[in-house]
Order: C-alpha cells, then structure tokens, then sequence
C-alpha cells in the first residue's frame, strides 16, 4: 500500500494498518477547543464588554484614573477626547480609552 493511499484510508474514517482513524483524532481537538472557550475567550469578551460599555458611560463629572495613573475629573468630552482635571487649574487632554477606571469602581482585572 502507498503513503498516498494510507492517508486517504485515515481521512475517509477507516483506520489505516497500525494507526488511528481521523475521526478518533477529533473528539480530543473538540473537548480542548471547548474548554478553551469556555475558559479563555468567554471570560475575555465579556471584560472587554464590560469595560467598552464603562468608556461609552464616562459623562462630565465622572471621577477617573487614568491608564497612566493619574487621578482627576472629566471637565470637558469631545468625541473621543477628554478634558480632565487634576488639581486646581491643571487642565489634561486625553484619549477616552486610556481611561482604567471610574474611581470607587472595582478594579476591571482581578
């Protein structure tokens, strides 16, 4: 029998002398792709869910820190921009998403 002929025999779901069909092969693929949803994807979309629905929340007044680690108060939105205020007078232009966190919100990463 050909090389040729031993794949096509393992493809077609017939065991091929001395191996394993391609349908055995399958079923460990699925469960492991399963639990790979299950435990990474499903958990990642919902954080990311959760923290554009947070940014699309954001209005003038809110408390937030920063990506960076600054701490201030949204003064002014423009689109995408924010204008945040961190002391008296101290007046910073950001982009909305490197906004981490309203502040006395629990951290988004646990």
């Amino acid at each position: 029998m050909t090389e040729v002929s031993k794949v096509l025999t393992t493809f077609d779901g017939a065991a091929a002398p001395g191996g394993f069909a391609f349908t055995e092969m399958l079923i460990p693929v699925a469960i492991f792709l399963t639990v790979w949803y299950l435990l990474v994807l499903r958990p990642q979309t919902a954080e990311r869910d959760q923290r554009e629905a947070m940014l699309a929340a954001l209005s003038k007044g809110d408390e937030v820190i920063s990506s960076g680690g600054l701490f201030g108060t949204i003064i002014e939105i423009e689109a995408d921009v924010l204008t945040v205020e961190l002391a008296d007078k101290v007046r910073v232009r950001m982009e909305r998403s490197a906004v981490a966190r309203k502040q006395g919100d629990p951290a988004v990463r646990k």
